[in-house]
């Protein structure tokens, strides 16, 4: 037994779960430094050949970019966020949003956000007093009046498998529900024409389950500018496995194992942090989506790519002129 199977048998928490606080601990204390005046400096490494024992997923020559936070370099006069915000003053911004998509053929999408609002009628708060009332665990304050359905989802799976089992099932069929009135993002199916028309490869990878994705694009007549659906489930056996969604790399590894290409070829665009963290440590560049207030400070830390506030822009961008 491992250390941190032993620990976990003084805590009354699967191992699985204890890996998570720590990776999320690891992880904040990290950014912490960021949100201190320090600067982001990247290590690149390449692992020749990952494989995933439980499915055999396997990835060729992924690259890691981890974010490192050096205390000693200060940040850059006239750095901050806004120098990568797509926007009509900073043309820069524009002309390296044109080179990422112009350079990368498979554009992968997070779906509550860049694609849709999925909560927009059906919201979230609703859909985890649902879940809550669905299952049979006593609840802290904290899970109790949380409106994240994500957050009782890994709750219950701390549990262990059959109340993670029971929950997952609860949030999708939930999921499937709201599909039927998501409110499409404004740009979003005219970017997924644009990258369409030019040959590239639409990709979508949620932390929602694929039944609710492809409700979504079946409502919208949309099933046919999508080339893979990599979100919560294509891993059939593991889908109710928290520790294997966002931030975790594997959805985007498994994207590409099942596509066939390689991080250079792609581009993540996402609207949290997470999708930044994820994005990152699969090897290629984020599109951070700052769709709400504070968004753009918020994402500063995580260091995307590009930011941008609507998602019109990466249509126009994949439109412009080689």
């Amino acid at each position: 037994m491992d250390l941190t199977n032993l620990i976990a048998l003084g805590t009354n928490l699967p191992a699985s779960r204890l890996l998570e606080v720590a990776r999320t601990t690891l992880v904040d204390t990290t950014h912490a430094f960021a949100r201190t005046g320090t600067v982001p400096q990247y290590h690149h490494a390449s692992a020749g050949l990952r494989v995933h024992t439980d499915t055999m997923t396997t990835v060729d020559s992924i690259a890691f970019r981890v974010p490192i936070y050096h205390p000693l370099h200060p940040v850059p006069a006239g750095s901050g966020p806004y120098n990568v915000v797509v926007r009509d003053d900073n043309p820069a911004a524009g002309r390296l949003l044109s080179r990422l998509v112009g350079e990368r053929r498979c554009l992968i999408f997070d779906v509550d956000g860049p694609i849709c609002s999925v909560f927009d009628q059906f919201r979230d708060y609703e859909v985890a007093e649902q879940m809550r009332r669905s299952l049979d665990l006593p609840f802290p304050e904290h899970i109790a009046t949380a409106n994240d359905p994500f957050a009782v989802f890994r709750y219950a799976a701390s549990f262990g498998d059959r109340y993670a089992r029971l929950a997952e099932r609860e949030l999708a069929r939930l999921e499937v529900e709201a599909m039927g009135s998501a409110r499409p993002t404004p740009g979003a199916d005219e970017t997924l024409i644009a990258n369409h028309a030019r040959s590239g490869l639409n990709i979508m990878l949620s932390n929602n389950c694929v039944a609710a994705v492809d409700r979504y694009h079946a409502r919208r007549a949309t099933q046919g500018l999508v080339d893979g659906n990599y979100s919560r489930g294509v891993a059939e056996d593991r889908r109710y496995y928290t520790s294997l969604l966002k931030p975790d790399p594997f959805p985007l590894e498994r994207a590409m194992a099942g596509t066939n290409v390689s991080p250079r070829e792609c581009l993540y665009i996402g609207d949290s942090t997470t999708d930044i963290q994820v994005a990152h440590a699969a090897g290629m560049p984020a599109i951070a989506f700052a769709d709400k207030p504070g968004k753009i400070e918020a994402f500063a830390p995580f260091e995307p790519d590009v930011i941008i506030t609507e998602m019109s822009a990466v249509q126009r961008a994949l439109s412009a002129p080689a």
